[in-house]
């Protein structure tokens, strides 16, 4: 199957919480690439972090507490001090004790309750209970060493739908905003406002070719974008050597060009794809490169990462929001604002109702 270039999927209007984003990248000037993406960076971490340094709603704020307390509790060289900090957690109802402790992973304070879970001066039905929630962190629910057998059904059924989304899960949140999930982290377009236009699936999904073919990750879950099935990577870096790795199977880079774009048996190419296009990117990049250049001469030469540059400026590249453990509901966005950013929060590990 082809791999064509990337086409903006439909999407709803995203909220405006940023300043407009910088000249689409891929029609710029060479020169000119490195600070429109610095630009672009930094335009989206101040609206992110205008947008999640407000006040967090008192769920979160809940959340928060519990999870400073306990982790305060248990950072003391004291049985009584960690005693107290097990009893805390042991009088949290199911979907709190799963938040706090949740919480308390991102802010790497959770190892302890771990180690220290068996020596507890708890009861067994407690230690029971913060055993299943830790197994539902780790994704072992029902099959770690708690018993959630013994657990009431309310709570079973919390452990049950608890757990970040796994690595490589994309889809559109509540607002139209396509995201895909990494570990520990989330890239989307909420809390921005780069227009559909402009979005980039090279972005998203790490995929610096906007790459049908090239396999993902996870259990080989891709990103749908439009009439297209993007494969995702787990960092851009990853994305780039597979990307490489698929244009060293063709003789050279016009035959590559060919199969990426789709070329179609009257020698026309669908969707607008232009190879000329591209070659002049990676030209801008590589200047001595050609369609007759071969992957051994680009190896040879040092200019792989020259050429997958050339790839990423020549599909387009506009950076969005990255969310992660700092993510908070805030009482000052918008219904729908707030709406959104719970269910990215659901899809980090932490809920905020």
């Amino acid at each position: 199957m082809p791999e064509p270039a990337q086409i903006p999927a439909p999407q709803a209007p995203v909220p405006v919480a940023a300043p407009a984003a910088a000249p689409f990248v891929g029609a710029l000037p060479d020169s000119q690439v490195d600070a429109v993406l610095s630009l672009q960076r930094t335009a989206g971490n101040r609206a992110t972090g205008r947008a999640l340094g407000r006040k967090p709603d008192e769920r979160t704020e809940e959340i928060d507490r519990h999870a400073a307390d306990v982790g305060a509790g248990l950072a003391q060289d004291t049985a009584d001090a960690h005693d107290t900090a097990f009893a805390e957690l042991a009088k949290l109802d199911m979907k709190m004790l799963l938040d706090v402790l949740a919480r308390m992973r991102q802010q790497g304070t959770l190892h302890t309750v771990a180690e220290e879970l068996g020596a507890a001066s708890i009861s067994d039905a407690d230690r029971n209970r913060i055993q299943s929630a830790l197994d539902a962190l780790q994704g072992r629910a029902g099959s770690g060493e708690g018993d959630v057998n013994q657990l009431a059904t309310g709570e079973r059924d919390a452990v049950g739908e608890f757990g970040p989304a796994k690595p490589g899960t994309s889809g559109d949140d509540p607002d139209g905003n396509t995201y895909v999930v990494y570990d520990g982290q989330i890239k989307t377009y909420f809390m921005t406002k780069v227009d559909k236009a402009r979005r980039s699936s090279v972005w998203l999904a790490n995929n610096p070719g906007n790459s049908d073919e090239l396999g993902g990750m996870g259990l080989g879950t891709g990103m749908k974008w439009g009439k297209h099935t993007f494969a995702i990577f787990p960092s851009m870096a990853a994305g780039r050597k597979a990307l490489f790795a698929k244009i060293e199977t063709k003789p050279n880079l016009k035959a590559y060009l060919n199969y990426h774009l789709g070329q179609q048996t009257d020698g026309t190419f669908p969707e607008g794809n232009d190879p000329d296009a591209y070659l002049k990117h990676i030209q801008a990049k590589a200047p001595w490169v050609q369609y007759a250049t071969t992957p051994q001469e680009i190896k040879d030469k040092n200019a792989v990462e020259d050429l997958l540059d050339g790839f990423m400026n020549a599909e387009g590249i506009t950076p969005g929001t990255v969310l992660s453990t700092g993510a908070t509901v805030s009482a000052s966005m918008s219904p729908a604002e707030q709406k959104t950013m719970t269910f990215y929060l659901k899809l980090l590990g932490v809920r905020a109702n």
